[in-house]
């Protein structure tokens, strides 16, 4: 089962809520993410959700589903096109495939962690996330965030897990990434467990 809550803040993490009028609100692009060292040893992990409103009907209304999934595949196809892209991304899911059930999440939902902190992450966000979401947002979907900064060493993935380019693909249903109906749930219940590093940093310290 889920040991996190989704659509409100959940405890020892650092939260966004898009709902609050703030739709645009991303930690990793602002000074959350500079605050994060650079030197391999911490990753900077996002969970990102994406409430839709009633009359979208994500999951039960296919062509939907399949349209909001195309962002999610995107980006995930951008990080699996790059040639270095296991040097900046460690693993990456999302809630899924048509038919897609709800037992990660009651609506969208992805995340992805960082290598080194943000060190490539504010590009990728500037450059290139920010286009792929902007449709998300015209259907009145709400966004919410969670973020980590976790030692990357304490994140463990199983052998059969899927990969791509050298990077973990956990994505319920998603049959082209070898997809579980709860991989996303065991990604997000990971992030749940782990300690967050980033308080430390923000006030001056390391440890």
């Amino acid at each position: 089962g889920r040991s996190y809550s989704p659509g409100v803040e959940n405890p020892d993490e650092v939260y966004c809520d898009g709902a609050e009028g703030n739709k645009l609100c991303n930690k990793i692009h602002g000074e959350w993410g500079d605050s994060i060292p650079r030197n391999g040893e911490y990753c900077a992990w996002a969970v990102l959700e994406f409430q839709d409103p009633p009359e979208y009907n994500y999951c039960d209304d296919a062509m939907n589903t399949t349209f909001f999934n195309r962002g999610f595949d995107l980006n995930t196809q951008y990080f699996l096109d790059l040639p270095d892209g296991p040097d900046h991304v460690l693993a990456m899911g999302y809630t899924g495939g048509v038919p897609c059930g709800q037992t990660s999440s009651p609506w969208p939902a992805a995340s992805i962690i960082f290598k080194n902190g943000t060190n490539y992450a504010k590009n990728w966000i500037a450059s290139y996330h920010m286009r792929t979401i902007s449709a998300g947002y015209s259907f009145g979907f709400t966004f919410r965030g969670h973020y980590k900064a976790v030692k990357c060493d304490d994140i463990s993935f199983s052998p059969d897990d899927p990969k791509d380019n050298g990077i973990y693909l956990l994505t319920d249903g998603t049959e082209d990434y070898g997809g579980k109906t709860n991989d996303f749930q065991v990604l997000w219940n990971q992030f749940r467990s782990l300690d967050d590093f980033s308080p430390n940093f923000l006030k001056g310290k390391e440890g």
